[in-house]
């Protein structure tokens, strides 16, 4: 996995197929594969882009706009052409 971050932008381009807004977490890796962990900003989410999955759980209430339109894994919607 290829993971190009652009601090200035704050910008995280994984594999030349996703570009997202967010940043890397300083010093907080993932339980199961020990990768570091990224911050989504649309999403208001930490998420692991190794394992693709969400840290931060959903909130489960209901006017939530950061986690009813989270997608069920982190990486499920291409963002770059």
């Amino acid at each position: 996995m290829k993971i190009k971050i652009v601090r200035n932008e704050r910008q995280i381009i994984i594999d030349d197929y996703f570009c997202i807004g967010g940043a890397p977490e300083p010093n907080k890796y993932c339980d199961t594969c020990n990768n570091g962990l990224y911050y989504y900003d649309r999403y208001d989410a930490t998420f692991c882009a190794h394992c693709n999955v969400w840290v931060t759980p959903n909130c489960e209430k209901e006017d939530c706009f950061y986690c009813n339109t989270r997608p069920s894994t982190p990486l499920e919607i291409k963002t770059l052409d």
